[in-house]
């Protein structure tokens, strides 16, 4: 039977949900709950997400790359570099990224650890996504926190689409901005434009990768909904838009509001 380790585990597509994970990882890789987030987005990190300390007291920074495609020598010395600004002074710096596993890079990064040894100046590692995964899998509790969908007997893309689904139902609910614009003949007549704003808010933020439904059929839906959306124009494109919506409720997603198996 495969463990959590030898499984495939997906990484996650936003940056912030990657750092959570790394922070979860960072206290069970070195058993200690002394680790922090370091700032927050638009503020000056000087290449560090995450600190803490370890069992001896060593002074470890992790910068996270959620990079699929891999990460260059070049942007592990631009961070290197970057963290040689941290105060106070690092002990040891590690790159965590989502890619695989790289023999090169890794050997790359061992030869510029070691000179920096020699010079007096703080170690570097590089943590792959497997990494990561064998360190967040140490216990099952947090693991199942980040990824519940692994628990025995639940459908991973199931639970994705079914969490996503229940999120645009709360956002595009028939009796709010769909049955606004079902009833409402918008072409020449004014309207508060508040009732508005729950498609704005879909326009804005249901085009980003988190909000792919990994059923194909659902997610062309979602896709046709939110290009159509920008271009509310009177009562004909509104009728188009209470469609579509309709298409997603009861043509992609089954009965009761449950995503299909």
């Amino acid at each position: 039977m495969p463990t959590i380790p030898s499984s495939q585990v997906p990484p996650p597509k936003s940056w912030e949900e990657f750092e959570d994970i790394c922070l979860s990882a960072a206290k069970h890789r070195w058993d200690s709950s002394k680790f922090f987030g370091n700032g927050r987005k638009g503020q000056a990190q000087d290449g560090v997400d995450i600190r803490g300390h370890d069992g001896v007291g060593e002074h470890i920074g992790v910068q996270c790359k959620n990079t699929l495609a891999g990460v260059s020598l070049k942007v592990v010395e631009n961070e290197i570099a970057n963290a040689e600004g941290f105060r106070p002074k690092l002990d040891h710096l590690y790159i965590s990224t989502t890619a695989p596993r790289d023999a090169t890079l890794q050997r790359d990064v061992r030869l510029i650890s070691i000179a920096r040894k020699a010079a007096g100046d703080f170690l570097v590692d590089i943590l792959f996504w497997d990494d990561v995964v064998g360190d967040l899998a140490l216990e099952d509790s947090v693991f199942f926190k980040h990824y519940p969908q692994f628990k025995r007997g639940v459908d991973p893309s199931k639970a994705h689409d079914q969490t996503l689904y229940e999120e645009y139902l709360q956002l595009m609910r028939s009796d709010g901005v769909i049955g606004f614009i079902d009833e409402w003949n918008m072409a020449g007549f004014s309207f508060p434009s508040a009732r508005l704003d729950p498609l704005r808010e879909f326009v804005a933020n249901w085009n980003a990768p988190e909000r792919e439904f990994s059923s194909s059929q659902i997610d062309a839906v979602r896709v046709e909904l939110w290009t159509k959306a920008p271009g509310l124009r009177g009562r004909d494109q509104s009728e188009h838009i209470s469609c579509q919506r309709t298409r997603l409720d009861h043509g992609a997603v089954g009965v009761g509001g449950q995503v299909p198996g």
